[in-house]
């Protein structure tokens, strides 16, 4: 029961996105946006890779700032070890995120576009996966 809790709060762990999810404009929101916009500009910036590199750290800095904030899907859960469980799978999350980025920033100072390619689809996927864990849909 819990473990499939846990997967279905998992996916607000990486950038929050507004309409389709329930979520409101709380502080995690707008550091999830903040990271959301960082990675949307990083198509523009294509083969800058210096812009890249920038892009790719203030997405990690608006990770590093999301971890003093809690999915407001964890307002609804009784205070107990059940809660306290699901802020440590929470914060796991985002340390993947924060990685998977980490990893994304090495792929761009490589300059190898395999690489990237193959670092963002982590990101990606990371982000797929925190949506669907830890954002309650409407």
């Amino acid at each position: 029961m819990m473990k499939k809790f846990l997967y279905t709060i998992l996916l607000g762990s990486f950038l929050a996105s507004g309409s389709s999810f329930a979520e409101e404009e709380t502080p995690l929101v707008q550091k999830m946006d903040q990271v959301a916009r960082s990675l949307k500009l990083l198509r523009r910036a294509k083969d800058d890779y210096a812009k890249c590199i920038e892009l790719v750290r203030e997405a990690q800095q608006g990770i590093l700032d999301s971890f003093q904030y809690m999915p407001v899907l964890f307002e609804k859960l009784p205070e107990g070890k059940e809660k306290m469980e699901a802020e440590v799978a929470y914060k796991k999350s985002m340390a993947d995120s924060y990685k998977a980025l980490c990893d994304l920033e090495l792929a761009y100072l490589s300059e190898d576009e395999d690489k990237i390619d193959d670092a963002m689809d982590v990101v990606k996927k990371s982000r797929k996966d925190g949506h669907e864990e830890f954002i309650e849909e409407e």
